[in-house]
């Protein structure tokens, strides 16, 4: 989802990649974010899917398998222009883990931007937020990152609403 902060009121400290105490969810939701935003820039883009706002939003969803490793999942918006709304990258890139049959309680980390550098930092809409706390039963620790700039250099974190 789109939530659009001129100046972050709740961002007090940027999170960096490198920093020794980011655990292996977060640093990877970085990473494949990163790798995300670099394939769909190198792609050729259809309109038509950002048509509404014209505003394309990436996110990625990291899980732990079965197997104990850790997966990647991700998801664009899409806006059709129907009554029913849009589906955000959020909620696009979770559906992608349940549809590889991943569990709820999977989940670990979701990591969202804009690719072109025109939302960023991007928090979850209110109908992603409500999505996310449907899943707090299964896994009470979603981190959520939102990245400064679409080089992924610097993040925020929230877990449950609250920055961390």
């Amino acid at each position: 989802g789109v939530e659009l902060l001129e100046e972050p009121p709740d961002i007090f400290d940027w999170w960096l990649p490198g920093m020794p105490e980011i655990d292996e969810p977060r640093r990877r939701a970085l990473e494949e974010l990163k790798k995300y935003i670099e394939d769909w820039q190198a792609a050729d883009q259809d309109a038509f899917w950002h048509r509404k706002s014209g505003k394309p939003v990436l996110s990625v969803v990291i899980c732990r398998s079965q197997s104990g490793e850790l997966v990647t999942f991700r998801g664009m918006n899409t806006e059709v222009s129907l009554p029913a709304g849009s589906l955000c990258a959020e909620r696009a890139a979770i559906a992608q883990a349940a549809s590889q049959f991943q569990q709820a309680a999977d989940i670990l980390a979701i990591a969202t931007a804009d690719p072109q550098d025109k939302l960023n930092p991007l928090w979850p809409c209110e109908v992603c937020q409500s999505w996310l706390s449907k899943l707090r039963p299964q896994s009470p620790s979603i981190a959520v990152l939102a990245v400064s700039t679409s080089a992924c250099a610097a993040f925020a974190v929230r877990v449950n609403g609250e920055v961390r």
